[in-house]
């Protein structure tokens, strides 16, 4: 094998990491590379991966794998990362976001999300580190929908609400029942993630309320470059809605995703609207400049765009090559 790929993906962990990564290795593919993926067995990444090497809990590699490189995308990473490091000194070792043990052990470290966490000393790294926007791996269907100087509408009526392939915590529910005192006409698109465990309490939040509710198409992207407003949790759907030039308002639905939404709420993309917990009533007046403000809506665009330029996959990959050469 060419390239596997060690990641999580579910409730525990969010369908985060299995979106960028499977968009990574339909490129590599394309390129004539065999890429595989490891997760553990029986969770929400094994029922969407393909091909895919199950390992139960805790384990990290599964025997006899020997990939040219390994790619880990699992966040902090400990001794199971120094102990694989250790027996297979020969397998190119490449991790994202990583504010672990990969910053040592890893030959590349790629950290476009938690680089502004300020987690690490960069200079103390002995991996080779690639830090920031530059380096997000968006997917190409992103990249193939990013309209250069983007003009958003003036004001705000198709709004996205898109919290994760899981939405652990219920958010979209909750966020629709606030939605009813925002005047209207609004067209409410609500995304329906494959790992939601909400289905009953989205439905009694969709039930009569005074503004018009549709389901997602499967075009995802599509959704989100047509969108006016989007509403989401602080993962990496930030880094291809400022790509896009969709303006976007953010909760954190877990607590490092507070540290990425006040990267790009201080770059000027984003409304900050707090942890998912404390979301109540002042979420509408926290939303009136991207409903209705159209200077406001085009300097956040304008902003999203010279933050995201879309070439991050396209720099991964490279990086990838050169590991393989």
């Amino acid at each position: 094998m060419d390239v596997a790929i060690r990641l999580e993906g579910g409730h525990r962990w969010g369908l985060g990491h299995v979106q960028r990564q499977c968009g990574l290795a339909e490129v590599l593919r394309a390129r004539g590379l065999e890429v595989g993926f490891v997760t553990t067995r029986g969770s929400e990444a094994e029922q969407l991966l393909t091909p895919v090497h199950p390992v139960d809990e805790g384990a990290f590699m599964p025997a006899g794998l020997r990939p040219r490189v390994l790619l880990v995308d699992m966040l902090a990473q400990g001794e199971s990362l120094r102990r694989y490091r250790g027996t297979h000194p020969q397998i190119r070792l490449v991790t994202f976001d990583d504010v672990g043990a990969g910053l040592a052990v890893a030959d590349h470290v790629i950290n476009p999300l938690v680089s502004s966490w300020g987690a690490y000393d960069a200079a103390l790294a002995r991996a080779a580190l690639h830090e920031g926007p530059a380096f997000a791996p968006l997917r190409d269907e992103v990249t193939a929908a990013i309209v250069p100087g983007r003009v958003p509408a003036e004001r705000a009526h198709r709004i996205l609400l898109a919290f994760g392939g899981s939405d652990d915590h219920g958010i979209a529910p909750r966020m629709l029942d606030l939605l009813r005192v925002v005047p209207g006409p609004l067209e409410l698109r609500v995304n329906r993630g494959p790992a939601s465990q909400y289905g009953a309490r989205l439905e009694e939040a969709m039930a009569a309320h005074p503004h018009r509710i549709v389901a997602t198409s499967d075009d995802f992207v599509a959704e989100m470059a047509e969108a006016d407003l989007v509403l989401c949790a602080g993962g990496s759907m930030l880094y291809e809605l400022a790509a896009l030039g969709t303006v976007a308002a953010a909760t954190a639905g877990e607590d490092h995703e507070a540290a990425n939404i006040a990267f790009f709420a201080d770059a000027g993309t984003v409304i900050d609207l707090g942890a998912h917990g404390d979301l109540g009533p002042s979420v509408t007046e926290k939303l009136q400049p991207v409903l209705v403000d159209g200077d406001a809506r085009r300097a956040m665009s304008r902003a999203g765009q010279a933050l995201v330029d879309g070439r991050g996959l396209e720099r991964v990959v490279s990086l990838i090559t050169e590991c393989l050469s």
